[in-house]
Parts: structure tokens; C-alpha cells; sequence
């Protein structure tokens, strides 16, 4: 029903939606969506062979060293880069939002990390919900 119910919203609006209750696309679908076209932007999200780019504040860099994502380099004022694979992206997407939904950390460490993986997938086309 959900499945349904996403692709009637996908052709209506043109947008993928995702991240219902924590979940995230298969790896499969999750490529697919993010080598589609941009409609804002008139390219893909992310061509293939290209590297999901993030530079994070301490905040987050803590949420990033949490679920165990190595910085590629420092960026301006204390910012760290990294460059995510598709793999390593999906991965990281998968960890947050099982960090997010996790009874086992404090409520403030879900919310960053759930604030993480929805920027992450805004990024990408899709939608919180």
C-alpha cells in the first residue's frame, strides 16, 4: 500500500518520498532515485561515480564519528568534509536513522541524528514525512 501510495505522489509531484517511520529505500531503488533528474536543477541528484559531499559542524561531526563515517579532509572553521560512495551514503543513511529511533541513546542524540539523515535526503529529492 505504501509502495502504492509513493509512486502516486512521486508522478504527481515529482518527488521521491521516503523515510516514513525510519525507513529507507532499498539500495537498489536508492541509485536509482538519486541518479534521476533533479526536476529543480535539470541533472542528477548525484552522477554516477560522483561523491555525496557534506562538510559538518562539531554537532553533527560527533553524530557522523558516532555511526563511524571518516572525514576526506577539514574545511573552514572547524568543519570537517567528507565524500560519501553510494554505498557508504545509503550505509550512513541506514545508521542514523536507527540512531534516531534507538531506545539505547538520549533524546537529543536522536534528534540529531534524524536531523542528519533528513537533510542528507532533502539533498537528494525526498521528503520527511
Amino acid at each position: 500500500m505504501r509502495h502504492r501510495r509513493g509512486r502516486a505522489l512521486r508522478r504527481r509531484y515529482g518527488r521521491a518520498q521516503s523515510m516514513s517511520f525510519g525507513i529507507v529505500p532499498p539500495f537498489a531503488e536508492f541509485v536509482a532515485h538519486i541518479r534521476s533528474e533533479d526536476p529543480d536543477e535539470g541533472r542528477p541528484y548525484l552522477a554516477a561515480g560522483q561523491k555525496y559531499p557534506m562538510e559538518l559542524t562539531r554537532g553533527d561531526q560527533a553524530i557522523a564519528a558516532r555511526i563511524k563515517l571518516k572525514p576526506s579532509g577539514t574545511g573552514d572553521y572547524g568543519k570537517m568534509r567528507y565524500a560519501l560512495t553510494d554505498k557508504q551514503l545509503h550505509s550512513a543513511l541506514k545508521k542514523l536513522v536507527a540512531l534516531g529511533y534507538s531506545d539505547k541513546v538520549d533524546e537529543s542524540t536522536q534528534q540529531d541524528a534524524e536531523s542528519l539523515a533528513s537533510s542528507i535526503m532533502t539533498t537528494l529529492g525526498y521528503e520527511w514525512i
